[in-house]
């Protein structure tokens, strides 16, 4: 149903129906509706470590020492963030595709030398998982 309602929701965007305020959602309605999102994320290594970062999250970061670990506790971060979003009544920000990402200007030098992910969000238990890396 969910899979359904995204291709519906965004064949219409793509025919210009968003302007006329029929689809005037929430950022990220759909996927919070659904319970999960996936965000993508950046991870960098120097000699010692891992970092994670979450582009659609800029400050929110973490550290491990493999890149596992460094996913794990970036998805424990990111689930920490989104609750405090929540909690503060932002808005959370709609996940964008890898697509977009790979291709977004402003992110050319934050994307040099760092391998994606997606790491799964379910904020209504914040709990996430870290999926499948994306190339």
């Amino acid at each position: 149903m969910e899979r359904n309602s995204r291709k519906l929701i965004e064949m219409l965007e793509r025919d210009g129906w968003s302007g006329y305020g029929c689809l005037d959602l929430p950022a990220g309605w759909l996927e919070i509706a659904s319970g999960s999102m996936q965000y993508v994320a950046f991870i960098h290594s120097d000699d010692a470590n891992y970092g994670i970062s979450f582009p659609d999250f800029p400050g929110c970061i973490s550290v491990g020492a493999t890149k596992e670990d460094a996913v794990r506790q970036g998805a424990e971060a990111l689930s920490f963030h989104i609750e405090g979003l929540v909690e503060d009544g932002l808005p959370i920000p709609r996940p964008r595709s890898v697509s977009d990402i790979e291709t977004d200007p402003g992110l050319t030098e934050w994307r040099q030398g760092a391998a994606l992910t997606l790491v799964h969000v379910e904020p209504n238990h914040a709990t996430t998982v870290a999926s499948r890396a994306a190339s």
